[in-house]
């Protein structure tokens, strides 16, 4: 592959990458919702639904944060750099271990309510 036609495709994925850093700034699941009394089925279904929303908003922060990895890597491939300068630490998945943790309390309260 010539280098004119892999430098458009770095650069191709340098605006990819802005894109997903935008979206991943803009939809960061930090608001996750607390869980609200369960009394009948339909507070339970609310609740059910709650849950999944939420779960939703955590693969979808999940993937495009994997995405742009994923792209950084390639970018720095085809540049001819070294991967080592590439952060693939975990930090990333431990900035959400909160939200992780109140939606699995969240999904326990249901359990116990439904008797499961």
């Amino acid at each position: 592959m010539s280098s004119k036609k892999k430098q458009q495709i770095v650069n191709d994925i340098e605006v990819g990458i802005r894109s997903i850093e935008s979206n991943l700034r803009d939809g960061k699941p930090s608001n996750v919702a607390n869980s609200i009394p369960i009394t009948n089925q339909l507070q339970g279904a609310v609740e059910y639904g709650r849950i999944l929303e939420d779960v939703a908003k955590l693969l979808h922060y999940e993937t495009l944060s994997s995405l742009e990895k994923v792209l950084r890597s390639d970018a720095l491939y085809l540049s001819g750099r070294k991967l080592d300068t590439l952060d693939i630490s975990e930090q990333k998945g431990n900035e959400l271990s909160e939200e992780r943790e109140v939606i699995v309390a969240r999904l326990t309260l249901l359990e116990e309510w439904l008797g499961v």
